[in-house]
């Protein structure tokens, strides 16, 4: 992901790079695509929090996996990377070019069986049956609300929902920063955390890592 000079950031930039030096290598597509998305200015999950779905889905071990988001495919692989072998990942992306990527690149899973939707996510999703373990959002930044009021009938009791990029380069904590175009997606963001944060039916944390990420886990009680 591109970071504009002036961008606070979420943890400073010596922690940043000690994480990220401590990670595992990555190899093969994986690595081909990291490759393929820093050439072509494609947004992709940044390492760190590719290492926090690894953690989550290690322990929940998800059969059913649902993405907002593919761009390139390349958190799908990472999300398969731990999911119960057999198991199914509907992927969405609406970007012609990134669809058309991600569906050649998706070719190569393994142990998992994916299915990519090419299209607008608020259509797509109207058009999903049966519920899923764990879902990952990370798409339109603006829209996070709408997606989660979408896919959260969808999810399991006991499932996660992770939201990514929820700290927007850091601009949700100085948005005396923020350009005037982004504003109205920092306000969006902003009241998406403290909605997740008071959820009566949602255990939330958020991370200061990677661009931000909220984890939320269903633990039943009213709507």
């Amino acid at each position: 992901m591109t970071v504009r000079p002036n961008a606070p950031g979420v943890c400073t930039k010596p922690i940043q790079n000690l994480i990220r030096k401590v990670l595992p290598d990555r190899e093969g597509i994986l690595k081909e695509l990291e490759v393929f998305a820093m050439e072509n200015h494609v947004p992709i999950i940044e390492p760190e929090g590719a290492q926090v779905l690894r953690f989550l889905t290690s322990y929940h071990r998800p059969k059913r996996v649902l993405e907002v988001g593919a761009a390139i495919g390349y958190s799908a692989f990472v999300l398969s990377e731990n999911m119960v072998e057999g198991g199914h990942i509907d992927t969405i992306e609406r970007n012609p070019r990134r669809a058309a990527l991600a569906r050649e690149n998706l070719k190569r899973m393994e142990k998992v069986t994916v299915h990519l939707h090419e299209g607008d996510a608020e259509e797509v999703l109207e058009t999903l049956d049966g519920t899923y373990d764990f879902i990952f959002i990370d798409a339109a930044k603006g829209q996070y609300r709408k997606f989660f009021d979408l896919v959260e009938p969808k999810l399991r009791p006991g499932g996660i929902i992770v939201s990514d990029n929820v700290l927007f380069k850091g601009f949700i904590a100085q948005p005396e920063l923020v350009r005037r175009r982004d504003r109205t997606i920092v306000r969006r963001m902003n009241d998406y955390l403290a909605f997740l944060s008071n959820h009566d039916r949602y255990t939330t944390t958020i991370l200061p890592i990677g661009d931000g990420m909220a984890l939320s886990q269903c633990n039943g009680g009213t709507k």
